[in-house]
């Protein structure tokens, strides 16, 4: 029976005259009679076809020997070839999932999307894109928290993520503003669920009262199928309600002929009553409008404060062209003339 010398050379000889195959061979019964053979695993680093088996050949040369530096520099240059295929391998699964998260969420499989999207993010921790799918998706407002708060921390520069986050935290603060803002956009199931979920954490049985209120009144407007109607939509319909007065009274005052004898003032009190009325529409249907943001800093569907001063300034902006036209009809009555003269 050959010596462990004689089949490490034998095994050596195959490798240097290219016979890779044998000299594998070879070396692995040497290292199934001998694992303590320092030299066997070394060849065999080389020898073996894929890359796990190369790194766990050096691995066992360096437990003989650890100060075996040419091995150890060979492992990490194969262990940095190892990290670079699996993070290539993770990416292509993590887009894969990601792709039929997308999918799922296109057909309204909330659930299943968000899972696939969570197993995107385990794939890859840097995918910016799954992170913002799983805060748009998640009903669980801690992890639409925490999934916006890492997209953020990924892109600092996306105010899209920025303007959500904060849309979230208030969500976590403001539970009842949330339920309300789910009902304006049309999502009564999502928004029944978060009523009935606050009902369960109801601190008092006023407070009880007052959001079972609203879970009757969305299962009943489900229960007469009524057709959901944008807070957008309300607002531009009742907005054009005063200019079309204010421009119905102009044309009186004028003339149907308003080129021929122009009366600027009625002209230019005409956006003032439209941006009125527009104000007027914003305090009496609610909706998170821009202009609570945007005016008065606030989250929401305006606080009371805000939709009092919207109100007054409606108002205002309404009533002085109005009055100013009405004005200027007396006047004219004061000066009129029988027969009147000609124009």
């Amino acid at each position: 029976m050959a010596s462990s010398v004689e089949v490490l050379q034998r095994a050596i000889q195959a490798a240097r005259a290219g016979r890779k195959s044998e000299a594998r061979d070879l070396l692995l019964e040497l290292v199934e009679v001998e694992p303590q053979n320092e030299m066997a695993w070394m060849w065999l680093s080389g020898l073996v076809d894929t890359l796990e088996d190369r790194i766990i050949a050096c691995e066992n040369a360096l437990t003989i020997n650890p100060a075996n530096e040419k091995v150890r520099a060979y492992l990490t240059d194969l262990q940095r070839q190892h990290e670079s295929l699996l993070a290539g391998k993770n990416n292509d699964e993590a887009a894969d999932l990601f792709n039929q998260a997308k999918a799922h969420a296109e057909r309204k499989d909330r659930n299943t999307a968000l899972q696939l999207a969570v197993q995107a993010v385990e794939k890859r921790a840097d995918y910016e894109e799954a992170w913002l799918l799983i805060g748009r998706l998640s009903i669980d407002v801690d992890q639409r928290i925490a999934a916006l708060e890492k997209a953020a921390e990924l892109n600092p520069l996306n105010t899209r993520t920025a303007e959500a986050l904060e849309r979230a935290r208030y969500r976590k603060a403001n539970p009842m503003g949330a339920a309300r803002r789910l009902e304006e956009l049309g999502k009564f199931e999502e928004a029944l669920e978060m009523y009935k979920t606050l009902a369960g954490k109801a601190k008092n049985s006023q407070e009880f009262d007052h959001i079972y209120k609203q879970i009757t009144r969305i299962e009943g407007l489900q229960n007469e199928n009524i057709r959901y109607v944008a807070p957008a939509s309300t607002i531009a319909r009742l907005t054009f309600g005063w200019p079309l007065l204010y421009l119905s009274l102009a044309l009186v005052q004028m003339g149907l002929n308003p080129f021929a004898h122009p009366a600027f003032y009625s002209c230019l009190g005409l956006p003032l009553v439209f941006v009125g009325s527009f104000l007027l529409s914003l305090a009496e249907v609610r909706s998170h409008h821009v202009v609570w943001q945007k005016l008065f800093n606030e989250q929401g569907d305006g606080s009371s404060f805000a939709r009092f001063v919207a109100a007054a300034t409606g108002w205002f902006l309404v009533l002085i062209p109005h009055v100013l036209l009405v004005l200027d009809s007396l006047s004219r009555l004061r000066n009129f003339k029988i027969p009147p003269m000609p124009f």
